[in-house]
């Protein structure tokens, strides 16, 4: 989920958020930090299960925010076939991925291309962005906003510390 308990904003507490995904019928809910990180059995389809969550969400907060859902194998082919596993692995907080709610067009890929970021670099693969931000994420202009505006789509970034530990809970549930 993008956008909840970030600056103070849009607050949800972790537990109440387990609470509304329980309610729905998903089992073995639980959370990662206080993000909007999720971790769950279900028998549906991502798309349901968004569209579930981004509902319950709204009616119990009343918040409207977007939410983008990865099955265990499609998190684990986003770990397989990161372009900047060699940067992930000197540098983990420096590679980020961007989670999309659908791919892009290459035309719009290449509006975020022009877009001076200095030595920041990105790649995309389907409906993640692969990002690495030479200098950290405070300094880029890829900010996940810029993202959305340009390419279109709903987006939410995870660090790549973000992204392992999250498929290290689904391989444990």
């Amino acid at each position: 989920m993008r956008g909840i308990n970030v600056a103070g904003h849009k607050s949800v507490r972790m537990a109440e958020l387990r609470g509304w995904v329980e309610a729905l019928g998903y089992e073995e809910v639980t959370t990662y930090m206080q993000s909007g990180n999720l971790v769950f059995r279900s028998g549906q389809s991502a798309t349901k299960v968004r569209d579930a969550l981004r509902r319950a969400v709204l009616a119990e907060s009343g918040f409207d925010i977007p939410v983008v859902v990865r099955t265990a194998s499609q998190l684990g082919a986003v770990i397989d076939n990161n372009p900047f596993a060699k940067e992930a692995a000197d540098e983990p907080k420096f590679v980020h991925v961007a989670f999309l709610s659908g791919s892009p067009s290459a035309s719009k890929l290449n509006v975020l291309l022009g877009i001076d970021s200095g030595a920041d670099r990105c790649e995309l693969s389907g409906r993640e962005l692969y990002l690495h931000f030479a200098d950290g994420a405070g300094k880029t202009k890829w900010l996940n906003t810029v993202i959305e505006k340009t390419l279109g789509v709903d987006s939410t970034s995870r660090n790549w510390n973000s992204v392992l530990k999250l498929a290290g809970m689904l391989k444990n549930s």
